[in-house]
């Protein structure tokens, strides 16, 4: 409550601050898809509590944050946000996302692309089986960046379809991608990995911490939980305990230029072994023997993936929503 508390004074002087800038309240029964629409890029959307419908794809062209107001958790049965050449930033905080298209965030066209960063946090994200990546890019213009890509307390689950479902950079251009910060996060249920990138230009640091990855690769995909197979890769996995579910599964593909730190981080033992798991231990038991009571969805009544063993619990490894209080 007192991060809420911060972020609305923030809000407030920010909106004093900047003339253009407004603060735009959204109740149940208003059409949230057409304030989106007419929304500037200084505007902060500020939603109460209940069910919304956005049925449409939204074309941005502009910056989004969309907030849900303290003490409420909105919830928004959502389909794509395509966005466009004039956005720099794209924020969702205290929402549950509930997706019903393959895409969420899709980035596609010849238009270039110069974004600082999109950011997910304190959001539960449902991309309830018809829903492949939170984030696609295939756009085909000359410049095609992205600063900043942040996940953080945050819950996603349910990917069926077939292919990563945090990022999918398919192009072949060379996209630009500086930093993915993973953190504080439970990710569940992915029919494939978390990530891919065909080819990036410049260098790539990924840093993930205190993360509780259960059932990945359902599909038993052989291109790796994270695959950046070409460009410059740094990644830094610390605190992190992964369930794996596909005996190909392989955990980190990268080139040979690049670098991979994986600290304090664990794997369940279904998979005798893991292709390329660059130091990731293995606990020696299964994921029904580790956890209080694992689940494809985490925000089910009951699901805890609270660590049984006192030894590892004490390193306090995962995402801290399951710590033992």
């Amino acid at each position: 409550m007192k991060y809420y508390k911060v972020l609305l004074l923030f809000i407030t002087i920010s909106a004093i601050c900047d003339a253009n800038a407004t603060i735009r309240k959204v109740k149940p029964g208003d059409n949230l898809y057409s304030i989106i629409r007419k929304s500037t890029a200084a505007d902060t959307i500020m939603i109460d509590g209940g069910e919304y419908v956005i049925d449409k794809t939204i074309v941005l062209t502009n910056d989004l944050v969309i907030i849900g107001m303290p003490g409420s958790k909105p919830v928004i049965n959502w389909g794509v946000v395509a966005i466009g050449s004039k956005t720099k930033n794209v924020v969702f905080d205290n929402l549950k996302i509930v997706l019903d298209r393959k895409y969420f965030l899709q980035i596609d066209g010849e238009k270039d692309i110069d974004i600082d960063n999109i950011i997910f946090r304190n959001c539960i994200v449902d991309l309830n089986a018809v829903g492949s990546t939170l984030l696609a890019n295939n756009a085909t213009g000359t410049k095609n960046r992205l600063g900043n890509y942040t996940i953080e307390n945050s819950i996603v689950y349910n990917v069926t379809v077939p292919s990563h479902a945090i990022l999918n950079f398919s192009v072949e251009n060379q996209p630009q991608l500086e930093h993915i910060s993973l953190t504080n996060s439970t990710f569940s249920n992915f029919s494939r990995g978390l990530m891919i990138s065909k080819q990036l230009a410049g260098k790539l640091s990924i840093d993930v911490s205190n993360c509780t990855f259960y059932n990945m690769n359902t599909s038993n995909n052989n291109s790796g939980i994270f695959r950046c197979s070409q460009g410059e890769v740094d990644i830094n996995i610390a605190k992190s305990i992964f369930n794996f579910a596909g005996n190909s599964t392989k955990f980190i593909v990268t080139s040979t230029e690049s670098r991979a730190g994986v600290t304090d981080s664990y794997r369940t033992s279904e998979l005798a072994t893991i292709i390329n798991s660059r130091g990731l231990k293995s606990v020696g038991i299964t994921a029904v023997d580790l956890f209080e009571a694992p689940n494809d969805n985490p925000t089910a009544t009951g699901c805890s993936f609270t660590i049984k063993d006192k030894s590892l619990s004490e390193i306090r490894i995962g995402d801290p929503r399951w710590f033992k209080k």
